[in-house]
């Protein structure tokens, strides 16, 4: 993993959090390169093979050098993919960074409570099939990660029963489905922007790695393949069905980015399975693709700083007097109004939402209370600014007045 350029050596707000954030996903992508070189045995194999996700990640959206959610789970989404096809093809070794990844991803969004029990049901189905389940599986440190796992959804089920598990079943498809056309241009898109390049990708990735396991020989590197590209396939399936029925919007493209994981499982696998290169070769090529990803926005900045935020909660606490920030939420500016409710919550200054219906989005206690509203001062935040208002701050776009 390439580490961002530092922006100065001043301390910022967060850096520790994003400095976790790009550790864990250093050690997933590792974790799912470190599966894969179990089959291939092959360090050259490996060596391009992070070489290839590299690059993938470079020509990426910030998808490593993020703090957003949706781009926290592209990474534990690959070692979803990645253990489960190691899993599938017989190596139940594998079962607890399965279930770390199963974990990790039902904890960031309800959507994954439909992938997950189906990607992980049907590598264990195959495990079982092949009756790699006889051998001897680690059930104890599987077990311990799902424990972890487990334990805060039991623990909010009996303080808070039943919990949140009627919220999260009923999610999605409160506009309907959407048509074959529409659906096959939102899963294509996480494979590229423009469509016919995307659909080359499509039939190349999936082509490459089925010729591969086909013309490899018998053995643990061709069930390794056949396996991913089951896995890669399943997930695309799944993740199609989502769109049609869990996606109320196609244009709220967020909601697919840990797709973006599919794509790259099969670079890897045929990457990996194209046979050995002559070292200078595969030196040459991670040389190249370090090269690449250090010089990549995608890998070497925050997305996610806002420098302005200081600036922006002193003219704000200026403005407030004392008194609760009372906010009144444009839709479109709701990014701009997270930033400030957190950067509040670290500085002490009060700032809540007006509108019960910012709920979801931070959680009761930002929402104004009636005190807060008959003390507070309001304050509106949108995208424009109205003619002959005056702004009392700019952030992310959005203007406070």
């Amino acid at each position: 993993m390439v580490l961002p350029r530092p922006a100065g050596r001043r301390a910022r707000p967060w850096n520790g959090q994003w400095l976790a954030l790009l550790a864990l996903n250093a050690v997933l992508v590792a974790l799912s390169l470190a599966i894969l070189h179990t089959w291939t045995g092959a360090w050259r194999a490996t060596a391009l093979s992070g070489s290839a996700a590299l690059v993938f990640f470079a020509v990426q959206p910030p998808l490593l050098a993020s703090a957003w959610m949706p781009h926290l789970y592209v990474a534990p989404f690959l070692l979803l993919l990645t253990a489960g096809a190691s899993v599938a093809a017989g190596r139940v070794a594998h079962l607890p960074a399965l279930a770390l990844a199963a974990g990790l991803l039902v904890h960031g969004h309800a959507g994954f409570l439909f992938f997950v029990p189906v990607l992980v049901g049907a590598a264990l189905f195959m495990a079982w099939r092949a009756s790699a389940l006889t051998q001897r599986v680690p059930w104890a440190a599987t077990g311990a990660v799902v424990g972890v796992f487990l334990l805060p959804i039991a623990i909010n089920l009996l303080l808070h029963w039943p919990g949140e598990f009627s919220r999260y079943f009923g999610y999605g498809g409160k506009q309907g489905l959407h048509g074959a056309g529409a659906t096959a241009g939102f899963v294509l898109h996480f494979w590229a922007e423009r469509t016919a390049l995307a659909v080359v990708l499509f039939v190349g990735l999936f082509g490459g790695v089925a010729a591969l396991a086909r013309w490899q020989p018998a053995g643990p590197p061709r069930r390794f393949l056949g396996a991913g590209l089951a896995m890669a396939a399943l997930a695309t399936v799944l993740f199609a069905g989502y769109a049609v029925r869990g996606v109320d919007d196609l244009e709220q493209t967020y909601v697919g980015h840990f797709s973006r994981a599919v794509p790259l499982l099969l670079l890897m696998l045929l990457v990996a399975g194209v046979g050995a290169r002559p070292v200078v070769l595969v030196l040459a090529v991670v040389v190249g693709a370090l090269g690449i990803a250090s010089r990549s926005p995608a890998l070497a900045s925050n997305p996610e700083h806002l420098p302005e935020l200081p600036r922006v909660l002193t003219a704000l606490s200026e403005h407030a007097a004392g008194r609760p920030v009372v906010v009144d939420v444009q839709q479109e500016a709701w990014p701009a109004f997270t930033s400030i409710v957190a950067y509040g919550d670290r500085v002490g200054q009060r700032i809540c939402a007006r509108d019960e219906r910012w709920r979801f989005l931070v959680t009761r206690e930002h929402i104004c209370t009636a005190d807060d509203v008959a003390q507070g001062r309001p304050v509106r935040l949108t995208t424009y600014l109205p003619v002959g208002s005056t702004a009392v701050a700019v952030v992310d776009g959005a203007y406070l007045y």
